[in-house]
């Protein structure tokens, strides 16, 4: 968001105008979800400002409801095959942060919306995301969102 606001300099009559920027970090998603029960693909994805010490919502939603996901961070994007022909897209894996329960619900049904503190020490860093979901009929018992590459401002 931008705020302007204007004032008068009283130097010249001439009114001047002040920016004020709050700085959000792109959010990028990439790499495919793994599907679980019904066929279902799980997203992860992110809302708020991704500034440091903002607060952000990180949201699983698409998945077999009434089960757990997990969330994995890490500091670049990875293609690690997990089986089924399934990938862990984050390296190093930092977690599991978790179990998140998701609402009840279906194949697809399942969601989770958790917010976090983005660290101010965090500032001017990439940090990359997945989440995994507890489902049986998905590749190892699991299925599996898309990344998400988050650059902190």
């Amino acid at each position: 968001p931008v705020t302007l606001g204007a004032f008068d300099t009283t130097l010249s009559g001439v009114d001047a105008y002040v920016a004020a920027f709050d700085f959000c970090g792109p959010v990028d998603p990439y790499g495919a979800a793994c599907p679980g029960s019904g066929g279902f693909l799980p997203t992860l994805s992110l809302s708020g400002c991704s500034a440091a010490g903002a607060t952000v919502a990180i949201e699983v939603a698409g998945a077999l409801g009434g089960r757990n996901a997990f969330l994995f961070l890490g500091t670049q994007q990875a293609t690690l095959p997990i089986g089924g022909g399934c990938s862990a897209l984050v390296f190093p894996l930092i977690g599991p942060f978790g179990p998140l329960p998701l609402c009840p619900g279906g194949p697809g049904g399942g969601s989770v919306s958790v917010e976090a503190l983005v660290p101010a020490a965090c500032a001017f860093a990439t940090v990359t995301m997945q989440g995994f979901v507890d489902d049986p009929a998905g590749a190892a018992g699991l299925s599996a969102t898309n990344g998400l590459e988050v650059k902190i401002e």
